[in-house]
């Protein structure tokens, strides 16, 4: 079997036995209609994610990941359940990742995002502008559908999630993942590979006004629009086209016209601007933290309800799998455990059981110690 609950003389502890490597759990990642994710570590602090599934897809992502070089292992489950292991990509989602730097409302009419326009026109991290971050994310997004589709993938679900970026003082980094609604395209013809290729291209552009304002989603359009044969190098190039002009050491003397024309802003109005801009920020960041504190709650509570499920129903396979996704046992299930000690369920946690009974043992009589201190 892939993974196993074990047990560790100081606490509950899941791990995974893959390829003669010991994984630890750290923590509940997701959980959605292609199955349940989990990240885990090894001795050396090397992350992984381990994914579980009940689709027919299972087979198909491993293969995808293989390809790419992502996939640590894959092993057909009993009764359809699959487990996927992958090297982790550290990074967040995209739409999270811009998320805080939306304006009010945060898309237009045509579905355009809105940006506070503060941050498209400032300097951002290493970049000239906002606006020159974004158009850098989105080529790198259309640079990670091109490596795909070099490793005969086409990525047909084009939402932002698909996507995980990391940022540092270079630039930044951009992989699709999560490859469940992908089309193989390894054994296709290249009249139809192409053919595929434009239509992705189409929804890829398409899926570009999360992250591009409408004015420059509107001269990507315009710019391929007369191009006969589309690639993905074409968007890059119109893309790139919008970025700001590097900045040289000369400055050039503005004429004087140029000078009376500019709007004088005061000082106080500045730092108020930017005052608001950092409240916006951390609250934004505060709702972001909430919001994922209250989805980590309820993956929870979901793992917990369908461990005691499985463990009533007698179902070995599931009760293992939401074991290794964070599981863990309660009074109620151990009371039905011990009501059917002869189940093969039973027999298989029981080293589980004794470890929840001792730490209950154990916090009574600390309970109790306590008790007895004076104040």
């Amino acid at each position: 079997m892939l993974y196993s609950p074990t047990f560790n003389a100081n606490e509950e502890t899941k791990m995974l036995e893959v390829k003669e490597t010991a994984l630890s759990f750290v923590r509940f990642l997701h959980r959605g209609s292609g199955g349940l994710t989990s990240l885990y570590q090894d001795n050396a602090q090397n992350k992984y994610v381990l994914k579980s599934t009940l689709g027919e897809d299972a087979a198909k992502e491993a293969e995808f990941n293989q390809r790419l070089g992502r996939l640590f292992h894959y092993e057909k489950g009993n009764r359809n359940w699959d487990n996927l292991v992958l090297h982790y990509i550290e990074g967040m989602d995209i739409d999270r990742f811009i998320s805080k730097h939306l304006d009010t409302p945060s898309v237009d009419e045509l579905g355009n995002a809105c940006f506070a326009q503060d941050y498209l026109t400032t300097p951002y991290a290493s970049f000239a502008t906002g606006l020159d971050r974004n158009i850098n994310i989105a080529i790198k997004i259309v640079e990670a559908q091109e490596t795909l589709f070099k490793h005969d993938i086409i990525h047909n679900d084009q939402q932002l999630a698909n996507y995980v970026i990391s940022e540092n003082e270079t630039g930044v980094t951009v992989h699709g993942i999560d490859f469940g609604a992908a089309s193989d395209i390894a054994l296709l013809i290249p009249e139809k590979k192409q053919m595929l290729m434009k239509e992705n291209i189409a929804d890829l552009i398409e899926a570009l006004k999360e992250i591009l304002p409408r004015e420059n989603h509107q001269k990507i359009k315009d710019l391929l629009s007369n191009k006969k044969e589309l690639s993905y190098q074409k968007v890059i190039a119109a893309l790139t086209e919008q970025l700001s002009p590097k900045q040289t050491a000369v400055v050039e003397e503005s004429p004087k016209s140029e000078l009376r024309s500019k709007t004088f802003t005061p000082a106080f109005v500045k730092e108020q601007s930017s005052g608001l801009r950092l409240i916006s920020s951390q609250m934004t960041e505060q709702l972001l933290s909430r919001a994922e504190k209250n989805a980590l709650q309820r993956h929870q509570r979901f793992i917990q309800s369908r461990l005691t499920t499985s463990i009533k129903s007698g179902n070995l396979v599931q009760v293992i799998c939401y074991f290794a996704h964070g599981g863990s046992l309660d009074e109620t299930m151990v009371e039905h455990l011990k009501e059917h000690n002869e189940t093969i369920i039973a027999k298989a946690l029981a080293r589980h059981i004794e470890a929840f009974e001792a730490k209950q043992e154990h916090v009574a009589t600390l309970t109790e110690s306590f008790s007895k201190i004076s104040f």
